[in-house]
């Protein structure tokens, strides 16, 4: 996709290696997992209506990094995993941040 390439090269072109961080890392992950979300739009599986969900692609660590800060929901049973109303409140303030642009979750699948 061609806004999680652009976003990951902008970002590390900005940073030497010794210079990114576990956080910086981390951000970088919900960044991308949001960019990537789609919402439900009815009820499937017991997922309220409107929850952020995403396939897992990242680093495990990272993902139960983010789990812990309460901006994913996610278990290792499932395939995906579900963005938090404070996880996309931090994914759209570090979208501004790298790219200068809002950016807000659109694609819908009808269940």
């Amino acid at each position: 996709m061609a806004w999680s390439l652009g976003l990951c090269s902008e970002a590390f072109n900005l940073m030497t290696h010794s210079q990114i961080t576990q956080q910086d890392i981390e951000d970088l992950t919900l960044a991308l997992l949001y960019l990537n979300a789609w919402r439900y739009v009815f009820k499937k599986d017991n997922m309220p209506p409107g929850d952020l969900t995403v396939w897992k692609g990242h680093d495990f660590d990272t993902l139960d990094a983010l789990n812990e800060k309460e901006f994913i929901v996610s278990n290792y049973k499932n395939k995906s995993l579900n963005i938090t109303d404070e996880g996309e409140r931090k994914a759209q303030e570090i979208i501004r941040r790298l790219l200068g642009k809002e950016f807000t979750v659109t694609a819908e699948v009808k269940m």
